[in-house]
């Protein structure tokens, strides 16, 4: 195992070298190593935002149910 300053991050793991996916949305072109960071990537290539914010007075909306889970445990909505 390597031991690498608190202040310098190791070396990231490539799941498999040589294979890697690029968005294909023009004047994009971010490369993935995982299929799936892809696939969540290209939501952000979307208009729509399904996700609402179900509080009262909250018009937040999100692309990703998984952004509306974040945000409904970070942000204490005042009553």
């Amino acid at each position: 195992m390597h031991n690498f300053p608190a202040f310098q991050k190791p070396p990231r793991q490539i799941p498999h070298p040589g294979r890697s996916f690029t968005c294909a949305v023009e004047h994009c072109g971010k490369v993935f190593y995982r299929k799936h960071h892809l696939v969540s990537h290209m939501v952000s290539h979307t208009e729509g935002k399904p996700f609402t914010c179900p509080r009262d007075g909250c018009d937040a909306t999100f692309r990703r149910n998984q952004d509306l889970r974040r945000h409904l445990r970070n942000v204490k909505h005042v009553e």
